[in-house]
């Protein structure tokens, strides 16, 4: 009866999300966002970014932004982005993207009102593979999320604060550009924290 019990309730555990949210592979890259001159938004110059200091981003009313990171991931890995909003509008979102050159674009996001939404951008369009809803374990305003993407040769599994959030299909290349993403959709900028990025590789022998 011990064993069938325990069984249940590593069942009901993950049924509930509690999963084990380890990164795959081997820790290559922590950044603590001191140095962002060379981030750049896609299409525009690096220098336009004054906007994006140490780690603080500022967004205007209407406006979605996708920053580019210094480096690059090279599946199988995963990136981990810890980051909050300071102020602003609540419906704001902020989180992490990834995607190949060229290509669509994928981003977790979430807002200080506890939603939570998985996204694919193409050009102008955009696609949510888990549309804006309320999720559990979203932490509200100037509280520290957690966002994580597994990114194998196959399927993508995401995180929100250590709970799984979703698994689809991905077959990505064998480089993949990422970065932070940040949104608003009211009359007022909102700005947000990013505190720690870290990048995680299967093979580490890659050079950022």
């Amino acid at each position: 009866m011990g064993s069938v019990a325990f069984t249940l309730t590593l069942l009901l555990l993950a049924l509930a999300g509690v999963s084990d949210p380890r990164p795959l592979g081997a820790r290559v890259i922590d950044d603590t966002f001191q140095r962002t001159d060379g981030w750049i938004e896609p299409g525009k110059n690096a220098a336009k970014q004054a906007n994006f200091a140490r780690g603080v981003l500022s967004v205007g009313p209407q406006t979605r932004m996708l920053l580019t990171s210094l480096y690059t991931l090279h599946p199988p890995g995963s990136l981990i982005v810890s980051a909050r909003q300071i102020d602003g509008d609540m419906t704001a979102g902020y989180g992490l993207w990834w995607g190949e050159h060229g290509s669509a674009q994928y981003a977790i996001g979430i807002n200080s009102d506890g939603y939570l939404a998985v996204l694919k951008i193409e050009a102008d369009r955009t696609t949510g593979l888990r549309p804006w809803e309320l999720f559990p374990h979203v932490k509200g305003m100037n509280t520290i999320n957690k966002f994580q993407a597994d990114i194998g040769m196959g399927r993508v599994t995401i995180w929100l604060n250590d709970e799984r959030v979703i698994e689809f299909e991905q077959t990505p290349a064998h480089t993949l550009m990422f970065g932070i993403y940040a949104e608003t959709t009211g009359p007022t900028e909102a700005r947000f924290r990013f505190e720690q990025i870290s990048v995680w590789e299967t093979n580490s022998g890659h050079l950022p």
